[in-house]
Order: C-alpha cells, then sequence, then structure tokens
C-alpha cells in the first residue's frame, strides 16, 4: 500500500503565462473578464481582472477554474452532462459551493494529466471559452 501519492501541477510561472495571455487576448476583443488560474487543488496561483469587468466574474472566473480541475472536463461540456440528469441531482448539485457548469473553465492538460485549470468570465460562455482557450495555447508545446 502506497502512502503517499505524488501529483503533477502547473507552475506558478506557466499559470501566470496562461492568465497574462488571455488577458492579452480579451483586451484585442474588448472584453472585460476576470482570468482565474489554479493547480490541482483548486488553489489560485494566477489572477487577471481586465479593465471594466464586473466586480462578481472574479469569483465566477475562479469557480469556473475549481470546476474544471475538480471534474477534469471543460465547464461547458459539465453544464451538457448534467442535463442528462435528473433534476434531483441537478438541484443538489447547484448548491455545492464553487461549482460552475458553464462555459469558460479549462482544464490544464499535460501528458495527459490534469495539472490546473483556467476560468473565465464577464462575457458570453463562447467567448470565456475562446478567452481561456488562447491561454492555454500560451503554454502549448513548452
Amino acid at each position: 500500500m502506497s502512502i503517499v501519492v505524488e501529483r503533477s501541477q502547473i507552475s506558478s510561472l506557466a499559470a501566470e503565462s496562461v492568465a497574462q495571455a488571455s488577458a492579452r487576448y480579451a483586451r484585442s476583443q474588448n472584453a472585460a473578464v476576470s482570468i482565474a488560474v489554479v493547480d490541482t487543488g483548486g488553489h489560485l496561483l494566477a489572477f487577471v481582472r481586465t479593465d471594466g469587468a464586473a466586480f462578481h466574474t472574479r469569483g465566477i472566473a475562479e469557480d469556473k477554474a475549481v470546476s474544471a480541475v475538480s471534474f477534469g472536463i471543460p465547464t461547458k461540456v459539465l453544464g451538457e452532462a448534467l442535463q442528462s440528469r435528473s433534476e434531483e441531482v441537478r438541484s443538489v448539485l447547484r448548491l455545492r459551493p464553487q461549482l460552475v457548469a458553464l462555459g469558460g473553465g479549462l482544464p490544464v492538460n499535460v501528458d495527459g494529466k490534469v495539472v490546473g485549470a483556467i476560468g473565465v468570465s464577464g462575457s458570453t460562455e463562447e467567448i470565456d471559452e475562446r478567452i481561456a482557450a488562447e491561454g492555454l495555447a500560451a503554454i502549448s508545446g513548452v
């Protein structure tokens, strides 16, 4: 029996690169958003709020990142998966803190392992997700 489990984590420098690349793209699209990057434990490593982003986008961005890392799938996919569940299941999950099943949260995968996640909030789900994807592109192939 193993007592210790080792886990790969996104580095703080990579998290900052992801957040900054996402912010650059958001600004180029005139999108006022908050961007959060977390490690596999859901701990915030990097955060950027572009000019004009609403106050509540901060928490929603972090919650999207936590949801994406927790389930290891994009939050949009999580939302779609929940639609096939019973109303009872959906209502219980809606009460869970930090569970957000809206587009804009993406896991960070390296060598087939989830090492963190990014969450973006403040625009449409599609644009939030695109901004997140642009951030991940900054570290792809590294």
